[in-house]
């Protein structure tokens, strides 16, 4: 029996941490230096700046940042879209010099070549206009 008694007073004891309403008061730190307990906002007003004490549970989804780190976010965010803007630029400039590449192929694939003749093909085409001329000739002298 003491036993159930024990799980019971734990069971109870657990929901009753569990319901309390956590962070109802946070630490404010003025701009002096002195630090005052405040109280925990409930609600997030719509499209304005909310000041969040510290220690404060929130109730609601979202990042929250101290102004410190949301300015060097900021920089940093800055400077990255910077860098994305000058990678873009490579990008399409290497694209542009790939496309000219691919083309200059094609034209020398397409680009018809001079025949190159060896000797002795020049030898025996010099012979047969030669033998044409002359066979032409005696024809016409011979009728």
């Amino acid at each position: 029996m003491n036993i159930l008694k024990t799980i019971i007073y734990t069971v109870f004891i657990t929901l009753l941490l569990g319901s309390a309403d956590p962070g109802t008061f946070g630490t404010w730190t003025k701009s002096n230096g002195e630090r005052i307990e405040a109280p925990c906002p409930g609600a997030f007003p719509e499209d304005e700046r909310l000041r969040f004490p510290s220690g404060c549970v929130s109730q609601v989804e979202g990042v929250l940042l101290s102004k410190q780190k949301y300015v060097s976010l900021q920089g940093d965010l800055a400077a990255l879209q910077a860098r994305i803007t000058t990678l873009d630029s490579l990008v399409e400039e290497q694209r542009n010099q790939i496309d000219s590449l691919r083309l200059n192929r094609v034209i020398e694939q397409v680009e018809v070549k001079p025949c190159i003749c060896n000797r002795t093909n020049s030898f025996f085409a010099g012979m047969t206009i030669g033998a044409s001329v002359t066979t032409g000739a005696c024809l016409y002298f011979n009728r």
